[in-house]
């Protein structure tokens, strides 16, 4: 309803009610215009709403893959110095393998060399 129409309206109930009449249409108008003023208030604010929840998911969402990323990193150099540690562990078994060998080779001889001199002690206790 346009303003006019109202008036018109006002008017007629004014006419016919007198002052009275023409308080009750324009009160009824009023009232009428306040609740769509609202309605078209609430639908902004509602528009407004959803645009700030997705703004506020995106932010949201932002943060969860800046935390995955951090996880990332922070997992990457936990395996960078695993596989470095592991690295470092077999060189050092490496070169335990081959002290061992050593050792080893060592106790042979020794032994080889106790056995003469056990050898060259019986024989010459026999002779």
């Amino acid at each position: 309803m346009d303003a006019t129409t109202a008036i018109a309206v006002a008017e007629a109930a004014g006419s016919k009610f007198g002052p009275l009449g023409y308080l009750i249409v324009l009160l009824i108008l009023g009232v009428g215009t306040g609740i769509y003023w609202l309605l078209a208030r609430n639908q902004q604010r509602l528009s407004g709403a959803d645009t700030e929840g997705q703004i506020q998911a995106l932010a949201v969402y932002k943060e969860m893959l800046k935390a995955e990323r951090d996880a990332r990193v922070t997992a990457e150099a936990r395996a960078d110095q695993f596989a470095r540690e592991l690295r470092d562990a077999l060189q050092q078994l490496g070169e335990l393998k081959g002290q061992l060998q050593a050792m080893t080779a060592e106790l042979t001889r020794v032994r080889q060399e106790l056995e003469q001199v056990k050898g060259q002690i019986n024989g010459n206790a026999h002779g």
